[in-house]
């Protein structure tokens, strides 16, 4: 997956590792410290005989920027909620102003002096 990850990252096609080394130093002159360790603690400790890390001792070389995503992404969250509920409440008062407007202007109620600009009605009107 690092060879992937380095040969989307650089543009050059990863085989074997020399151009694995060579694929890192283009990598480290372009990206983050934090993800040229990442890459680095997985491509080159994966070649030793030892075990291969795990998605946990990745996590913990970058839960940093993990936290810092999941902020980001709960606070625009809550942006777009307060933003949806002032469009919820704007139409709430949409449809009650056209309510009362189909009310007040009914052409039956044109003469009437009930529905008149000064009669007990005039506060709906």
């Amino acid at each position: 997956i690092c060879r992937l990850l380095m040969s989307l990252a650089t543009g050059i096609n990863i085989q074997g590792e020399e151009m694995e080394k060579a694929g890192f130093l283009v990598m480290k002159n372009t990206y983050s410290e934090d993800l040229c360790g990442v890459v680095s603690f997985v491509l080159f400790n994966s070649h030793d005989n030892t075990k291969l890390p795990t998605v946990w001792d990745v996590q913990s070389l970058s839960w940093h920027r993990l936290v810092d995503e999941l902020h980001h992404t709960y606070t625009h969250i809550d942006y777009l909620q307060n933003q949806l509920a002032k469009e919820h409440q704007n139409g709430r008062l949409f449809s009650l102003i056209a309510k009362l407007g189909y009310i007040t202007e009914r052409p039956e109620h044109k003469d009437d002096p009930k529905w008149s600009e000064t009669g007990d009605r005039y506060i709906i009107k």
